[in-house]
């Protein structure tokens, strides 16, 4: 299987397992606890990937351009970044989001929430029709609004503050 993410093995820097390898180095040099896992999660998270996808491409040469950001991110790790703001991402829901130190990283207590939500409403509403408003207040990076936007076709969102409508762009959906 031919993966974009994935430079052919002539003229590539290095395999998934020594970047793997460095990586992990970094971490354990720098005091992160379980710094083969990190290592782990930093490459499958910036290729996209599941978690497994680099015990099964151990031995693929990186893509070059992705060894520079996969340190950048371990470095960042060892500063006392939390992991998303590490690598830049964070997945909610279905969604891979951008996100920084300007954003707040999402909880899963907020997908619960979602689930709720739609739980309680598409029985009582449907698919296609409109479910009223929702006010989003005090939730960081609309994470929510989000969410409803892809279940909520007709309905309202009112942002809860100001920041709201910087933090929403800041939490961009990557393609």
């Amino acid at each position: 299987m031919n993966d974009r993410r994935v430079a052919p093995d002539v003229g590539a820097i290095a395999t998934v397992r020594q970047v793997i390898d460095e990586l992990t180095e970094t971490l354990r040099t720098g005091g992160v606890a379980d710094a083969r896992r990190n290592a782990h999660d930093i490459i499958t998270s910036l290729q996209s990937m599941p978690r497994s996808w680099a015990l099964r491409h151990r031995d693929v040469a990186l893509d070059p351009a992705m060894i520079a950001p996969a340190r950048t991110a371990a470095a960042r790790l060892v500063a006392g970044a939390p992991f998303a703001y590490a690598v830049g991402r964070a997945t909610f829901r279905h969604f891979d989001l951008h996100v920084d130190q300007r954003v707040l990283i999402p909880r899963p207590e907020t997908e619960v929430l979602v689930d709720e939500i739609l739980k309680r409403f598409r029985p009582k509403f449907g698919a296609g029709k409109d479910w009223g408003i929702a006010v989003e207040i005090g939730v960081g990076a609309s994470f929510l609004q989000h969410a409803h936007r892809q279940h909520l076709r007709r309905a309202g969102i009112i942002p809860g503050s100001p920041e709201d409508h910087h933090e929403l762009l800041l939490a961009a959906i990557i393609g």
